[in-house]
């Protein structure tokens, strides 16, 4: 899996605590809906290249470069999981 694939099973699984099933089901529903929305964005390539001008900048996703500039992740990180962590 890549870091924001792992990042997104986070936010889909935490904080569910005390809440009934509906709830739940509907806030999973939104936030990927949500995730979704970014990267159908993040297909755009006029968008992609006001971000970067790399077509993957190293990144196994596109996704994984927003992920990664929040990680604030240098450049030479060997860490694979580094942005997840």
């Amino acid at each position: 899996m890549t870091n924001a694939e792992l990042v997104k099973a986070v936010f889909m699984s935490c904080g569910y605590d005390n809440k009934d099933e509906w709830s739940i089901k509907e806030r999973q529903m939104e936030l990927s809906l949500q995730w979704d929305s970014i990267e159908n964005e993040l297909q755009n390539d006029a968008f992609w290249y006001f971000l970067t001008n790399d077509d993957k900048a190293g990144c196994q996703t596109r996704m994984d470069l927003i992920m990664d500039l929040i990680a604030e992740k240098p450049d030479k990180c060997e860490d694979a999981y580094y942005t997840f962590f």
